[in-house]
């Protein structure tokens, strides 16, 4: 076989980033799919919408601080196939 194929997995990154001058924010696994989740578990075991907006909300033990995601101002263009024969 000589057809040369290109996948490309995955396009996502998430990056956490906190400022040298406060203290360090430690996130689990969990409390990072809280936060960013558009439906999470609840209390009846099925999804239901994310309602979380400050980091207490997720974790009792944290501050009432604002929990954002940034997001690209422009998203990248959508991912066409092509093929020749």
């Amino acid at each position: 076989m000589t057809d040369i194929i290109e996948l490309k997995i995955g396009f996502d990154g998430i990056v956490i980033a906190n400022s040298k001058k406060g203290p360090a924010f430690k996130l689990t696994r969990q409390q990072l799919f809280l936060a960013l989740a558009k439906e999470v578990p609840g209390a009846d075991g099925k999804l239901a919408a994310n309602t979380a907006k400050n980091w207490n909300d997720i974790d009792p033990r944290s501050r009432p601080r604002r929990s954002k995601c940034s997001v690209p101002l422009r998203p990248r263009a959508p991912v066409t196939r092509s093929s020749s024969s």
